[in-house]
């Protein structure tokens, strides 16, 4: 098996991973701006898979 295929391969899992959970989280998020105390707890939760998202879109493109 040839490692940089192998590599290759998980760059672009990372990278379509990432976008798939910010494209969901943009919509979760738009949501979250109602001032409804029992969904900030989600709405952290979101954000912090949001920023996760963004890191792993980054780093891919950067490897």
């Amino acid at each position: 098996m040839n490692v940089f295929s192998t590599f290759d391969t998980g760059v672009m899992v990372a990278l379509l991973l990432g976008i798939e959970f910010l494209r969901s989280d943009i919509r979760t998020i738009l949501y979250c701006k109602r001032n409804d105390p029992r969904i900030l707890k989600s709405c952290l939760y979101t954000l912090l898979i949001l920023l996760t998202s963004l890191y792993s879109i980054v780093a891919g493109a950067m490897l």
